[in-house]
């Protein structure tokens, strides 16, 4: 939970906006810190997302280069491939219910807070794509 000074913050606002918006935005982030709110989880979901993508990047540009010049490294690195793609699948599947679980997460928290219905969500984001 941080600290924060509420006037100094209604201040700021107050000299660019009306004080009728100024004072709810002071309120809005007064509540929002008072809050246990998730959002160092749906941080670390996306830093791990993060981290998932580039070691399936990186297994997928070691795969490509696996190869073998003679025919017994062939058959290893026919081998070695399978093994290869095998992590790259597993990592997948992880990678695939770990963004499940951050959209959850993040909709949830969107929903808590009231502005759900300011954010499209990733289906009529796609569909406006």
């Amino acid at each position: 939970m941080c600290n924060f000074d509420k006037q100094a913050l209604y201040g700021v606002l107050e000299r660019h906006y009306d004080t009728g918006f100024s004072q709810t935005i002071a309120d809005k982030v007064e509540e929002l810190t008072m809050r246990d709110n998730d959002l160092e989880e749906i941080n670390e979901l996306s830093e791990l997302a993060m981290e998932y993508r580039t070691k399936i990047r990186e297994l997928t540009a070691a795969y490509r280069t696996v190869q073998g010049e003679t025919l017994v490294r062939q058959v290893y690195a026919a081998h070695e491939k399978i093994f290869i793609r095998r992590q790259i699948a597993d990592l997948w599947r992880l990678y695939r219910t770990l963004q499940a679980d951050l959209h959850e997460l993040t909709a949830d928290f969107r929903e808590n807070l009231g502005m759900a219905s300011l954010f499209p969500t990733e289906k009529e984001s796609r569909a406006a794509a």
